[in-house]
């Protein structure tokens, strides 16, 4: 047997369980542990001819533990947030739904279930898709917290972490704004930074940085919006002359993480829930708006996870 996780942090006090750390888990290591089980575990990854040892396992792996369905004091759960909790713990899980990773697990699972073929991304229907998690305020953060520093907060970084899983090539945008409740998707007054990406059909690991500008502009509050667009392909219906197509920016999907719960109804996908239940179906009352805080009241290295897909809705 083998393990996965997807992430590590606990801020319990002396005066319960007395565990306050973290674990790093950045620079995808979720989607990097998979890849490196499912990839060693089946060098050939599904491609194996009559000359090679067909659907060879060298290293013995039956099973894939992902650690863990519910365990939210310790911050690696991928499942809903359910029933009972480890008194404390919700002040680092509530509003952090982790089911948004499910969609990414099921992608890998299915890749070790099938001697490591991965599968065929779809562009039909809710077959693309793109998840985004980052933490919710600066790993050096001065905060007056009570249970004290977290041990292992100077290993992590400001950034945001995204993985595209595309039936074709795309371009993926990031915006970086000023946070207000009242933000919206469709102003760019208050965008702080914006990066775009050239992105291939399968999965692409992709990292933005966050952080608060250098100047003192009195903005207390971040948040990201990632966009995936695709240039018309000359598929698109004929104009009146019948040598030109339409070639228009496609979008294939939007998140918008300050505004999770919203949907852009004069597009063909919008923000969705932002996070499903691995079922299509969205789990909006365990995710709240990501906003990342100049001056937090309190340590909070947990992750917050969101996704859409194609069809515009939580995945």
């Amino acid at each position: 047997m083998a393990f996965v996780s997807p992430w590590f942090f606990t801020h319990l006090g002396a005066n319960t369980f007395n565990k306050n750390f973290l674990y790093t888990s950045d620079q995808h290591l979720y989607a990097k542990r998979w890849e490196a089980l499912v990839d060693t575990t089946f060098p050939n990854n599904g491609n194996d001819d009559a000359s090679s040892s067909s659907s060879s396992n060298p290293f013995d792996i039956d099973i894939i533990q992902i650690i863990s369905w519910n365990d939210y004091g310790e911050s690696h759960y991928i499942g809903p947030i359910k029933g009972a909790q480890p008194t404390g713990s919700e002040a680092w899980t509530g509003g952090m739904g982790h089911a948004a990773w499910l969609p990414l697990t099921s992608y890998y699972a299915s890749a070790f279930k099938n001697g490591g073929q991965y599968p065929d991304i779809s562009k039909d229907g809710d077959g693309e898709k793109s998840v985004m998690w980052s933490r919710t305020h600066s790993a050096q953060a001065q905060v007056g917290d009570p249970v004290g520093e977290v041990m292992g907060r100077e290993l992590v970084e400001d950034t945001v972490w995204a993985v595209t899983l595309l039936a074709e090539p795309a371009n993926v945008t990031f915006e970086v704004y000023a946070y207000t409740p009242s933000s919206n998707a469709n102003d760019n007054s208050s965008i702080i930074i914006s990066q775009t990406f050239s992105v291939q059909a399968g999965l692409t690991k992709l990292a933005m940085p966050i952080g608060f500008p250098d100047t003192d502009e009195g903005v207390q509050s971040l948040s990201v919006r990632a966009r995936v667009l695709r240039s018309g392909s000359g598929s698109g219906s004929e104009s009146q002359d019948k040598d030109t197509t339409d070639t228009a920016d496609t979008l294939v999907t939007q998140l918008d993480a300050g505004n999770p719960n919203a949907s852009d109804s004069n597009s063909n996908a919008g923000n969705g829930d932002a996070q499903g239940d691995g079922q299509g179906q969205g789990d909006a009352q365990t995710l709240a708006p990501f906003v990342f805080v100049k001056n937090p009241e309190k340590y909070n290295y947990n992750a917050w996870v969101g996704c859409v897909n194609s069809s515009g809705v939580g995945c």
